[in-house]
């Protein structure tokens, strides 16, 4: 039996991922089926199990992904230690990750509360406010802020969520924009204010 070349593995999985991420905002989580996920794909039923064991498991990952995106752009973001930088993220994220985070609060609204995926979103959310509360707390040692890094982390991820919600209905990206910029730069201004 020939072998799978792992660069070919990951390039096969990057292009599952890419089409189940388009189909399922197309059709709804609820309406799409593995087969119509390896037909788009170019490949067999059987050989998408072989990657995937099931949606919710190709969702996950789809949504691992996403997190990991947007998680890594924040990062750069506040390790740059520029306030400004932190804005930059918000425009770059909304850009690329509008309709994908719109996808998973519509997946997300139609599962139960117990559901397996809402646990491990929840995990990941974990995992990512960790490590912006660990960026934020590295890299603005020059601006002291009253607040504690994991709750600035948790509003920050709180205010990222709403405003993408906010467009979902209707609120114009350059407003929500200037939303994320005026909340998230607030702290850093007031902390400046009252040092002697």
């Amino acid at each position: 039996m020939p072998r799978v070349v792992p660069e070919y593995k990951k390039e096969a999985k990057k292009r599952i991922l890419e089409v189940a991420t388009r189909i399922v905002f197309e059709k709804g989580y609820q309406h799409v089926r593995m087969d119509d996920i390896a037909k788009e794909a170019g490949i067999s039923r059987p050989t998408l199990y072989l990657y995937y064991e099931n949606k919710e498991a190709l969702f996950l990952e789809i949504i691992k992904s996403i997190i990991a995106d947007v998680s890594s752009m924040a990062q750069e973001s506040i390790q740059s230690g520029e306030i400004q930088s932190l804005g930059d993220f918000f425009a770059e994220a909304n850009n690329q990750y509008r309709n994908q985070f719109a996808m998973i609060f519509e997946v997300m609204a139609g599962l139960p509360k117990k559901h397996r995926l809402i646990s491990e979103i929840a995990l990941l959310h974990d995992e990512m406010i960790h490590q912006i509360a660990m960026y934020l707390s590295m890299r603005f040692p020059d601006r002291p802020v009253e607040i504690d890094p994991e709750i600035m982390a948790n509003a920050m991820l709180a205010l990222f969520i709403g405003l993408q919600i906010r467009q979902r209905l209707g609120l114009d990206p350059e407003t929500a924009a200037r939303v994320w910029e005026t909340v998230i730069s607030a702290p850093f201004q007031i902390s400046r204010t009252y040092r002697v």
